[in-house]
């Protein structure tokens, strides 16, 4: 039996986002390291390899995913989710780029390449990018990070008794 249609999302997108290597659209330069996509939440010290993302399903300002029944009819119910995540970018700083520098460029970066698939490949009918919640950079910390909240929505048919 497959996954659960939000599990397939979820995985979806950490593969999607693990695809951003080689000269990158946007800045024509490459990461300084592969860029670490994981579901689970480190804290910015303990990330040893920068940029880091992390794709986590949460609730935002008391609004998380939702099920909402769309359709009923002859033993069949269509649903749509709308999955909401948030998107943790971390970066360093290098030699030559401020850590502020490389938050923007990682940030346009996801931008980007999920626009490039905005249906996971017809797995979802779309991302929404939602307002972005965005700390303040003095521009001069060794890492920075950036919170991009989305909500992935798709839809699902179940069948009643």
């Amino acid at each position: 039996m497959p996954e659960p249609l939000r599990e397939q999302a979820l995985a979806a997108l950490v593969t999607r986002l693990q695809t951003m290597t080689g000269v990158r659209p946007g800045f024509g330069a490459s990461y300084p390291n592969t860029v670490r996509v994981e579901r689970v939440f480190l804290e910015p010290q303990t990330v040893t390899q920068f940029p880091y993302l992390c794709v986590l399903e949460t609730s935002l300002n008391g609004q998380g995913s939702s099920l909402d029944v769309e359709v009923t009819a002859g033993g069949m119910v269509g649903v749509r989710h709308d999955l909401k995540i948030l998107l943790i970018g971390f970066v360093g700083a290098t030699p030559t780029v401020l850590a502020a520098t490389w938050r923007q460029r990682l940030w346009d970066d996801c931008v980007r390449t999920i626009f490039a698939s905005n249906t996971l490949g017809g797995l979802v009918r779309k991302i929404e990018f939602d307002r972005q919640a965005e700390p303040d950079s003095l521009g001069r910390d060794p890492v920075d990070v950036f919170y991009q909240p989305l909500t992935i929505i798709f839809d699902e048919t179940f069948t009643t008794d």
